[in-house]
């Protein structure tokens, strides 16, 4: 698309300062080194519209931690709670709490309901899943997608 790839973090930085720009009450202009607008309002002010920042580099990290959350790629739960630390220590050295952070992850091993509560213990809030893999696999039907889901939430209940 014509753009340099380098600048990627630098735009994402842009991007999402003009998004909460756009999203204040009142007028706005932007005039950034990617990004900019005329002189404009959003009508009606929209409530308050969280920004999760995803990836696993540093660079990642630290741009999740100056948002309201993480979203985490498909990795172990032991590597998610490894991010959750770094972005606890991010956040507390800007000042941030980390009680209203959200942090939205795939795992790769977590199957029983004591797994996810290891997760959640870490600071995990949100768990992406796709139930229906661990019982009829890639090629599930809309039925069986539903079925998974059943199953799952009924495996997690005798689990938990």
């Amino acid at each position: 698309m014509g753009e340099q790839f380098e600048a990627r973090g630098k735009r994402t930085d842009e991007i999402i300062a003009l998004m909460r720009a756009l999203w204040a009450p009142g007028w706005t202009e932007f005039d950034g080194a990617f990004y900019r607008t005329p002189r404009l309002e959003m009508q009606p002010t929209p409530p308050p519209i969280p920004v999760y920042v995803g990836g696993l580099s540093e660079a990642a990290l630290r741009r999740a931690a100056r948002n309201d959350g993480w979203i985490g790629d498909l990795i172990t739960t032991e590597r998610a709670i490894e991010a959750v630390g770094r972005l606890r220590e991010l956040r507390a050295e800007k000042g941030l709490s980390f009680d209203d952070f959200t942090v939205l992850t795939p795992l790769t091993d977590a199957f029983t309901a004591a797994d996810y509560r290891r997760a959640a213990d870490a600071g995990i809030t949100g768990i992406i899943t796709m139930p229906w893999m661990f019982y009829a696999g890639p090629d599930a039907s809309l039925a069986d997608k539903v079925d998974g889901m059943r199953r799952f939430r009924k495996d997690l209940e005798l689990d938990g």
